[in-house]
């Protein structure tokens, strides 16, 4: 599955980047992950990675320091001229059929006053660009 934001980047700058990396964090279900188990690299094309971080419910994810522990993998990430790509989701309470109105604006309003991604992973603001998609509930 292709990320929202790479997508949106390549539909508006019609431009894939010279080096990139797909990064995935998934939080299991114990309260921590060993460090040895917690990164997996896959290497999809030259120049092109996909990384997936496994985290227990305990741990918080840095993002900038896991991207730096990728060096035993051979992988080289300079993290001063990293650029990170997010997809920041806006929802839209409709009065579609599903879940009752007052909880959808109850979801709302959790998600538009919810910690931003980019300082939960520990990802410099100025190194962020979001894109955004709505997406109706």
């Amino acid at each position: 599955m292709t990320p929202p934001a790479f997508m949106q980047n390549i539909r508006h700058n019609k431009v894939v980047h010279q080096h990139v990396v797909f990064l995935s964090v998934v939080t299991r279900r114990v309260p921590t992950v060993p460090r040895e188990n917690q990164v997996e690299l896959t290497r999809m094309d030259q120049d092109i990675y996909r990384i997936i971080v496994q985290q227990g419910f305990m741990q918080t994810p840095d993002i900038p320091a896991i991207l730096a522990a990728c060096r035993r993998y051979a992988l080289e990430i300079p993290l001063t001229d990293t650029t990170y790509f997010m997809s920041r989701l806006t929802f839209l309470a409709t009065p579609k059929p599903g879940m009752a109105l007052w909880r959808e604006h109850l979801f709302v309003f959790l998600a538009r006053n919810s910690r931003r991604a980019s300082s939960f992973f520990h990802i410099p603001s100025e190194q962020v660009i979001e894109i955004g998609e709505v997406i109706e509930i």
